[in-house]
């Protein structure tokens, strides 16, 4: 999430926000395309953009992406866990589910 307390977006501004070159600015101030370069990443992840704008107030975009879900099999797993030192917690049945918790150096792995 980034907010600001600005001007905020007038509303007729704020169906237009992410088209490709769209802009408010001046001819040669700006491009018009950070938004819509922003907007193309995020979908391209799996991920949405909401933008909340009232005039005088403020903007707050909000940024979300959904959780992944990974299977392994079990040798690359403990691969991971020995190599990375993470906390590893394995699911031996089926296709081996992975949940990896923090980021730690080598050594320690639990499985």
């Amino acid at each position: 999430m980034v907010s600001d307390d600005g001007p905020g977006i007038p509303a007729d501004v704020l169906p237009r926000i992410f088209d490709p070159f769209f802009t408010t600015k001046d001819v040669g101030e700006g491009s018009g395309l950070g938004l819509s370069i922003v907007h193309g990443i995020i979908e391209r992840h799996g991920g949405q953009i909401d933008v909340d704008s009232k005039t005088g107030q403020g903007t707050t975009f909000t940024v979300s992406f959904p959780r992944p879900v990974v299977s392994f099999s079990t040798a690359v797993v403990l691969s991971l866990a020995a190599t990375c030192g993470s906390e590893l917690t394995v699911c031996e049945r089926g296709p081996v589910a992975l949940m990896w918790s923090g980021v730690g150096g080598r050594g320690g792995a639990k499985t």
